[in-house]
């Protein structure tokens, strides 16, 4: 198998088409987050749902797949390198994301008069179609702009 070179560190050797196969799948999934928001600001699906639809399928099977392949070798070695390297790296990555994600949720000002973290901010935008009074109500829209 051809492996590709990562300088002269030691350690294992990276098996190229594994990672390029993950890459290529780790994009996929990127991409299709990318498009559902797009397609959420727009309000219309755009060409990109071609592609995503495409890789529907195959996207997050293949990526499982693939990283299976060198199960073997991580189940071999002893719980406390698995722990630290699998378990204990990401963790701390997500509490420290979620940490700061939290307090830049908070610093923005979001959860203001009662509004609990799941409600969310509230809107910024004003879509006035959307919003109008149903027709013969006096009510006026809350839409200013």
């Amino acid at each position: 198998m051809e492996s590709s070179d990562h300088g002269s560190a030691p350690g294992p050797q990276r098996v190229a088409w594994v990672d390029l196969s993950k890459g290529i799948c780790i994009v996929l999934v990127v991409m299709l987050h990318a498009n559902l928001d797009v397609q959420q600001a727009r309000g219309t699906p755009g060409w990109l749902d071609h592609l995503v639809a495409f890789a529907r399928p195959f996207r997050m099977p293949d990526f499982f797949l693939i990283a299976g392949l060198f199960l073997a070798n991580t189940i071999g070695r002893p719980w406390r390198t698995f722990l630290d390297r699998k378990v204990l790296h990401f963790a701390y990555l997500y509490a420290l994301w979620a940490t700061l994600g939290y307090v830049a949720f908070i610093g923005r000002g979001a959860l203001k008069d009662g509004q609990t973290w799941q409600q969310g901010p509230p809107p910024t935008r004003c879509s006035c179609s959307s919003l109008s009074a149903p027709s013969g109500s006096s009510t006026a829209s809350p839409c200013t702009s």
